[in-house]
């Protein structure tokens, strides 16, 4: 539905001077956004405690901030419909120019929404292709703003098609997409037969998805079953029933965000390996105060230790900034059975959920946020998994991050050969929010080209081969563990 989704927006603009199609299209674009984003507001409410406020108060600060989403990216659309002029001169002469100058203008639109602090990708018209697996080959050509342009176009060209009849040379506004259209399903198909998983141990990786469910405000508090104690509970069952089946040697354990609250990650102990990745080696003994404190950062080594298993998981912890201090952070961490440690701290922060955008000119907007906030990380680089036979580097992002194209590319371009996902989506119970966010995971795969796999806290748990298609996927809110074996891009 997402190449014919707006055809009925573009035909209702037909007749209009700009101020209409400017209030038309703003119309159009808060209805259709804050229809998109109704999660926000439960989610906002649940975790109004998180700030010190009442759930009331969360209540009318989640329907704010659905308004204001659907406000800003409503204003993205009134200006698309102002694009939109068939009387233009040039417009005139050649139509078919038309359908393309809007898809770009829609198409730049959606990349400056996923660029300002106020960042939130949900809803992109690419990620409505998530199950369209032929097509969403393309996606690793163009991207996802440029499949987002091809649905715009084709919806704009039989809009424009139906607005101007039978004028000389307009079927092509109809057989120009159709053809375009039908070409990249048979490419993308062709594709998907030319590749088959690799599934030699060289080429992939085995790895054990781990899928908790625990209350996020209460992850550990001391409130009934920690985060890191469901998911050693989970872990263990899922090594013996994987023992008793087949071999039981996995490469990685992949835990969700923030199961680990992991004290002073080492960054100020931080030294370079000879490849020039940052490495912390622990006592062999793995005491309790090896990470500054942090008991449950010796529990996952004691784990990793007892299955000889490397493990990556999410932790939120505290890591020395560049004038010397300490900054709250986010991360995703990988720890090996040898006490190898290398962290990755989130990049894309949620807004006023983790930091509060433009605090730097506007600091009273810190009350509405958690205190302290995250700070987020500056640059990109994978963290290497190292295995007998040869190191694997992985990129790795953050919930949050996966709706946005770049922190994955960035991992990719920086060599990752497949990709992780750690998130926590308790938050989203009882809404479309991680089905959502799961259907991401195939547009980001696709995209970059690496098989790509996601941990959940509450969520739902899944893994993607390089071409977008699902190999496993978890139910939403369930908890268990995933047996998956990822090929490795080359």
């Amino acid at each position: 539905m997402g190449w014919i989704a707006l055809l009925p927006f573009f035909v209702s603009l037909r007749g209009l001077d700009a101020r209409a199609r400017w209030r038309h299209g703003w119309r159009a674009g808060w209805l259709c956004y804050a229809l998109l984003n109704w999660w926000i507001w439960p989610t906002v409410t649940r975790a109004a405690p998180a700030i010190g406020l009442p759930n009331i108060a969360g209540f009318f600060l989640g329907l704010l901030a659905v308004t204001l989403i659907a406000l800003i990216h409503g204003s993205f659309v009134s200006l698309v419909a102002l694009a939109w002029n068939s009387d233009w001169p040039l417009f005139k002469r050649a139509p078919w120019i038309l359908p393309i100058w809007v898809a770009a203008v829609w198409a730049a639109l959606d990349a400056l929404r996923c660029e300002t602090q106020l960042a939130h990708g949900w809803g992109a018209l690419a990620y409505t292709q998530w199950r369209d697996t032929a097509l969403l080959q393309s996606a690793s050509v163009v991207g996802q703003h440029g499949l987002t342009a091809l649905c715009v176009w084709f919806a704009a060209s039989l809009a424009l098609w139906l607005q101007i009849g039978a004028q000389h040379g307009s079927a092509m506004l109809w057989r120009a997409p159709i053809g375009v259209w039908v070409l990249l399903h048979l490419i993308g198909a062709w594709r998907l037969q030319q590749t088959p998983l690799a599934q030699s141990p060289e080429d992939s990786l085995r790895v054990l998805l781990v899928q908790t469910n625990v209350v996020s405000l209460h992850k550990n508090s001391g409130e009934g079953e920690s985060a890191l104690d469901q998911a050693i509970r989970l872990t263990r069952a899922g090594m013996k029933n994987a023992s008793q089946n087949s071999d039981g040697r996995f490469d990685l354990i992949v835990w969700p965000e923030t199961t680990v609250a992991a004290g002073r990650l080492p960054s100020e102990s931080i030294r370079p390996s000879a490849d020039g990745h940052p490495e912390f080696r622990v006592p062999a003994e793995g005491r309790a105060d090896t990470f500054a404190g942090s008991l449950q950062m010796a529990m996952a080594l004691r784990l990793a230790r007892e299955w000889k298993t490397p493990l990556l998981f999410g932790a939120n912890g505290t890591a020395q900034n560049a004038s010397g201090g300490a900054d709250l952070v986010n991360a995703a961490v990988l720890l090996e059975p040898d006490g190898r440690v290398q962290f990755q701290a989130k990049m894309r922060l949620v807004p006023f959920g983790e930091r509060a955008s433009y605090n730097e000119w506007l600091p009273f907007l810190r009350r509405l946020a958690p205190d302290p906030e995250l700070a987020p990380a500056t640059q990109s680089r994978p963290l290497i998994l190292h295995r007998a036979s040869g190191d694997v580097p992985l990129a790795t992002i953050i919930c949050f991050e996966s709706g946005f194209p770049f922190p994955a590319r960035g991992g990719v371009r920086n060599g990752a050969r497949a990709l992780f996902v750690l998130t926590n989506d308790e938050w989203f119970n009882g809404t479309d929010a991680p089905w959502e966010h799961a259907a991401m995971l195939a547009v980001r795969a696709a995209e970059n080209g690496v098989a790509t796999a996601q941990s959940a806290n509450g969520g739902l748990s899944a893994a993607v081969d390089p071409q977008g298609r699902f190999m496993i996927k978890g139910m939403g809110g369930a908890i268990g563990t995933g047996d998956v074996r990822l090929p490795l891009a080359p």
